[in-house]
Parts: C-alpha cells; sequence; structure tokens
C-alpha cells in the first residue's frame, strides 16, 4: 500500500510505469491470450486515475496506458511496409507510433471524463463508471473517423468459449466493458472500505457465474448445429507476399490453386461444392483470357453434382473516363461466368486509401493509387439456393456491420483474406480472433479462408468446423 501511494504521488514516476503497464497488457491479446495480466494493469490504472487532481493529468495517464498497449499489441501493423518490393518502407516508423499516439486519445478522454465524472458518485458507482467510460470510448474508436476496434479486451478471452458466448447478447465491446469492470476490482480494495470491496467482488463473480452459466446452456444447441448441405471445399494458398505476384510465379501459383481445388476423388461429393479462394487471389484476365478461363470452367466441370468458385480478386473498371481497381469478391460458375459482385466498402486508410489524399502535398502521398470503395454490406445466393455475406479481410473487424440490414441474414458469411503482409507476427492470430467473435455475434457460420492465416469454418458458436 505504501508503495502504491509512493507511485501514485510523483506523476513522472507513475507515468513511465503505466506507459510499462500499457506494453505488459498487451499480453492478454492473442496469441499470447494471458488475460490474467489485466487484473494487475487495470487496477493501475484505475488508483492512479483515483489520484489525480485535475482532467489534464487524467487524460496524460490513460494516453501513456494506451500508447504501451497499443505499440506493443500492434507491432506487427508495420511488417507489411518491410516486405521485398514495397516502397513504402519509409513509412514503417509512422506506422507502429502513429497509429498507437492516435488511438490512445480515445483511452486519454475516457480518464478526463472519468475524472470529471466520478467524485459526484458513491465509490461502488465510481467503479462501476470507470467500467463504462473506457467501454464507451472503445465503442467510439471502432466507430468514429472510419473506426479501428481492433484488440478490445474481450478478444483476449478467445479461449474461453463458454463465457465468449455472452457476445452473442452483448457484442465485442460489451464483453469489453465487463472486462474493464471485473479486472479493476481488485483497486478497491487498496484504496475504499471492505464492505464497498466485497460488493464490487460479489458483483464481478456473479458476471462471471452468469456468462459462464449462460455460455455453456448456448453450447449445448452447438451439439446439435449442422452447417448448410453443401460440400466446402477451401484452398489457402500459403504462398508468401514477396512472391506472390512476382511476374515468373503468378502462372504457376493459379495452376496452383486449380490442381488444389480440381475434385479428383473416385466417388464425387454427394452435394454441390463450393470452393473458396483467398482474397485478391486473381485478377481480370484469369478469367477473361479464353486459356486461363479454360482451366476454371474444367475445374468446376470436374464436380459432376456442381460446384462454384468465390474468389478474392483485383478487379478494375472504368469510373469518370478512367481505370480504376476493387479489393473484390466474385463468382465463377460451372461456365466460367462471372456472378456476384461484391467490392470492399470499408478499405484500410493509409493501406487502401490514404484520407485526403488531394490535400498532401507529398510525392509518395500523391502517387498512391488505392483502391476504390464499394456500395455497401450486400448478400448474396450461390447457384445451389444459400445465401452468403462477404467480408473481406479488414471489414470482419467490425461488429454488426457486415450485414446491409438486421432483418435479412444468410446462411452463413464468407470472409476472404491475405494474411501473408503479417506472417510470423500476432497479427493474423489477433485477425482469425476476430472473426470468432463475428460468427458468435451474428449467430451464423463463417467460411474463412486466408492465405497464410487461419482457413476453415467456424461454427456460430466460435467452434471449428470441418476443414
Amino acid at each position: 500500500m505504501q508503495l502504491i501511494n509512493y507511485i501514485t504521488k510523483h506523476p513522472k514516476i507513475n507515468g513511465v510505469i503505466l506507459l510499462l503497464s500499457g506494453c505488459l497488457s498487451a499480453l492478454a491479446m492473442p496469441p499470447a491470450s494471458l488475460w490474467g495480466v489485466l487484473f494487475l494493469t487495470l487496477p493501475h490504472l484505475y488508483l492512479s486515475l483515483d489520484t489525480t487532481t485535475n482532467k489534464r493529468c487524467a487524460f496524460i495517464y490513460g494516453w501513456l496506458f494506451a500508447f504501451g498497449y497499443f505499440v506493443c499489441s500492434l507491432s506487427w501493423i508495420g511488417s507489411a511496409l518491410l516486405v521485398d518490393g514495397n516502397g513504402y518502407r519509409w513509412a514503417w516508423p509512422l506506422a507502429i507510433s502513429g497509429i498507437p499516439f492516435l488511438l490512445s486519445f480515445y483511452w486519454g478522454c475516457a480518464g478526463a471524463l472519468w475524472h470529471v465524472i466520478k467524485n459526484k458518485a458513491p465509490a461502488l458507482i465510481q467503479w462501476i463508471s470507470f467500467a463504462l467510460c473506457f467501454g464507451l470510448f472503445e465503442l467510439l474508436r471502432g466507430t468514429t473517423f472510419t473506426g479501428f476496434p481492433w484488440n478490445l479486451f474481450a478478444y483476449g478471452l478467445i479461449n474461453q468459449l463458454e463465457i465468449i458466448q455472452t457476445a452473442h447478447i452483448l457484442s465485442a465491446y460489451g464483453l469489453t466493458a465487463i472486462i474493464w469492470l471485473i479486472a479493476s476490482t481488485p483497486a478497491l480494495f487498496a484504496r475504499n472500505s471492505h464492505i464497498t470491496a466485497l460488493c464490487a467482488l460479489i458483483i464481478s463473480l456473479t458476471c462471471v457465474t452468469g456468462a459462464f452459466i449462460y455460455g455453456s446452456n448456448r453450447l449445448k444447441a452447438a451439439q446439435t448445429y449442422e452447417f448448410p448441405p453443401i460440400n466446402i471445399k477451401t484452398v489457402a494458398g500459403d504462398i508468401p507476399q514477396d512472391i506472390r505476384w512476382q511476374r515468373d510465379k503468378i502462372i504457376e501459383h493459379f495452376l496452383y490453386y486449380i490442381e488444389q481445388s480440381t475434385n479428383t476423388n473416385i466417388t464425387a461429393p454427394e452435394s454441390p461444392t463450393l470452393i473458396v479462394w483467398p482474397e485478391t487471389t486473381i485478377i481480370d484476365w484469369y478469367y477473361t483470357d479464353k486459356g486461363l478461363a479454360g482451366y476454371l470452367q474444367d475445374m468446376l466441370h470436374s464436380y459432376p453434382n456442381g460446384a462454384a468458385l468465390i474468389t478474392g480478386a483485383l478487379r478494375t473498371s472504368t469510373q469518370n473516363g478512367r481505370s480504376v481497381t476493387h479489393n473484390s469478391m466474385i463468382m465463377i460458375d460451372n461456365e466460367s461466368g462471372i456472378t456476384n459482385i461484391y467490392d470492399k466498402t470499408h478499405l484500410v486508410p493509409f493501406g487502401e486509401y490514404i484520407p485526403f489524399q488531394d490535400l498532401i502535398p507529398l510525392a509518395p502521398v500523391n502517387n498512391f493509387s488505392g483502391f476504390i470503395k464499394g456500395n455497401g454490406p450486400e448478400i448474396f445466393t450461390t447457384p445451389f439456393g444459400t445465401t452468403y455475406a462477404p467480408a473481406i479481410c479488414y471489414e470482419i473487424i467490425f461488429p454488426y456491420s457486415i450485414l446491409p440490414n438486421k432483418t435479412t441474414k444468410p446462411d452463413f458469411i464468407i470472409n476472404v483474406t491475405n494474411d501473408a503482409w503479417y506472417e510470423d507476427t500476432a497479427g493474423p492470430a489477433q485477425h482469425h480472433a476476430q472473426v470468432v467473435f463475428r460468427a458468435i455475434e451474428y449467430n451464423l457460420p463463417i467460411i474463412r479462408v486466408a492465405n497464410l492465416g487461419e482457413t476453415g469454418l467456424i461454427s456460430p458458436y466460435g467452434q471449428a468446423q470441418r476443414p
């Protein structure tokens, strides 16, 4: 207790320790998922904010904690800029520090807001308002200025299957707010009466117990769950990014996908087959060139009971007299006809487009040619009558933004991605955790196909299904 008092009374020392606490909190995220560290770090943040004397200090404390957290948990972001052939390697320092710098303002504002309202409430309400303030600004982080809800604390519970079922009713945002509440409980034993602390502990244990009971009951339904009656074939590719589009290898890669997708079984699948390839696997001339289109047609015709290919594609079109590029997901049917064209709508800022590009007088920025956004979420129908909602890469990280409305639900969601940009980093594991949460939130299965990432079927309960 004396050590805590000493640290909190020396702002500069406490600021450094808060920065380190934020770094330590990054261990709560996949792939480590050591969520128990939050029971050490969040009480430190709580006590630090509780002893501040002004809003400015509260903002700085919240910002420092957040900066440490985001720098460490998002350090993989810069890896895409270091891939051989990338002309934007110079931006690596900006990527690994600039994004955390901006995201940290949300937690800084949460700390300042809590400082304003906490002194007007009893201790127990102060504790609850702490979680509400940070939960609110996590929601804002995910929805304002294009949004970036990556690494919500809820994703650290990815291996606690019973607990994360509550995302079906709370979403990842709601579960994150509850984690802020529960993990900060130890702070009350250091600052408040034992009665207040015990009340907080009882509330926390009730939340955990209720979540476990709810999740256990929901998982009982998973025992009888059956995927829609079609045969799914996923082909990940697993091609390193630095050679994926080398001129002397692109045909070789295309033929590899064809080979892996062709039916070679003597006994054909009894159901129609839906083949899924990753993000940006093909480009226009793969299906406009008669020779290459012939390979696609032969592959699809190898399935006697019918087949269709859904794949990520770099697609060009003409808008206002100029050629533009889309990051698309398309379907190719048995006659190599192109249907169900979906263009990625939620593009990655500074990766797939640059906000206010025309206003930035820098040659590397002005010369950047990104993608043109699509028209928004859609639901498509396969030739076999099943329906799906497409989500390309980054789009899957946004809760409740994949379907066009709340009343029409597809049979499943298809998520194609290319995680080869972030090979051997924490990025692919964190990305996959968010896919699991989307399946639970929507109560829909997700077919996920990633080049160098987690590929497979995920049930509406977050469980891995047959490949």
